[in-house]
């Protein structure tokens, strides 16, 4: 299942783990050189094995519809900004997804809900094994894997965990959280890149070099993830303290989405805060309606893509068409949760 259809409530400060493994060619190591009767070829060759083991061609095509599955957390950005042919084929049962065509010939992904890095692995070397039936990687005993991304060569590995933090992300500890995850050769970030309001949700990513080992690798993030959770757990009291104010900013954030006519992409994100935080302090049950995590998560992974969606429709740029729309999504959304308690 996709992540944001899963429900799981064992640490709300966890949204997902991804593991990406990216695999070039050997012989032709660098698809950009490839002649473009030869990529279609390695791309049928690809497609005929993935469609063989239970994936699917993504529903759409063309840079807009990637982009927004690169949001998603489906496809690396390497492989959005390719002018190369590629395809992207899913298999949303076991959370995979498998790029072909970008800057590295093969992009192996798993995106599993919640703290799972180590099960995340697992999946995409399973995936990885069925490309590794038909294709040569290219692959060195000195180096490791080799790709055109410097970072790809070695393991080829990309781990990542997202993380929902609330209290620090306001804070001067997130800084300091920052730079020892630099010192870790750990990168922590906004998944958002808003200059004024970068969000509260921070990736975690670690791509380790051939030193470190892979089982290593997948400690050394968990526990760092840990860390920082333990961290967001300290502080939480200092920032929230009375629950009361939550409930009340969560409780007038629900009247806010069934009521407004427009809504930025930045409003949407606070007022899903309002509701997420308070699965973090264990107080959601207070709420006028019970919203899951993954509820949660759905209508952000869906309503975050709703200025693609209406410019890839429009053929036009018009955030105010963007801004109606998400605002009516939402109306809908807590009149189905009102209708659905009887009120």
């Amino acid at each position: 299942m996709s992540w944001y259809n899963t429900e799981i409530n064992a640490n709300p400060c966890v949204l997902w783990s991804r593991v990406r493994l990216f695999r070039n060619l050997d012989g032709d190591r660098f698809n950009l050189s490839l002649d473009r009767k030869k990529l279609s070829c390695i791309i049928s060759k690809a497609s005929e094995v993935l469609q063989n083991n239970g994936f699917h061609l993504s529903e759409e095509n063309g840079d807009i519809a990637y982009l927004s599955y690169a949001e998603l957390g489906y496809a690396d950005y390497g492989f959005i900004c390719s002018d190369t042919d590629k395809v992207l084929y899913m298999n949303e049962p076991c959370s995979l997804c498998v790029s072909v065509g970008g800057k590295d010939m093969f992009c192996i992904q798993s995106l599993l809900c919640g703290m799972a890095i180590e099960e995340a692995y697992h999946s995409a070397n399973e995936a990885e094994l069925l490309m590794d039936s038909v294709f040569d990687f290219a692959y060195s005993d000195n180096i490791g894997y080799i790709s055109p991304e410097i970072s790809h060569t070695g393991h080829g590995i990309e781990l990542a965990i997202a993380l929902y933090l609330p209290a620090v992300s306001g804070l001067e500890i997130i800084k300091k959280l920052i730079k020892k995850a630099n010192m870790c050769n750990i990168q922590l970030y906004p998944m958002t890149t808003y200059e004024k309001n970068p969000g509260n949700i921070f990736v975690l990513d670690y791509i380790p070099n051939s030193n470190v080992s892979i089982k290593d690798a997948i400690d050394k993030l968990s526990d760092f993830a840990k860390y920082i959770i333990s961290i967001e757990k300290e502080y939480e009291h200092n920032v929230f303290g009375d629950n009361s104010a939550i409930l009340n900013k969560a409780w007038r954030t629900f009247g806010i989405m069934e009521y407004c006519s427009d809504c930025t992409e930045e409003e949407l994100l606070k007022l899903i805060s309002n509701i997420r935080v308070t699965h973090c302090l264990g107080c959601n049950q207070a709420l006028p309606y019970l919203v899951s995590v993954g509820a949660l998560n759905r209508l952000q992974a869906e309503l975050m893509n709703t200025y693609l969606r209406v410019t890839n429709k429009e053929k036009c740029e018009s955030q105010d068409k963007c801004d109606k729309e998400r605002a009516v999504i939402l109306n809908s959304y807590i009149r189905d949760l009102k209708n659905d308690k009887g009120t």
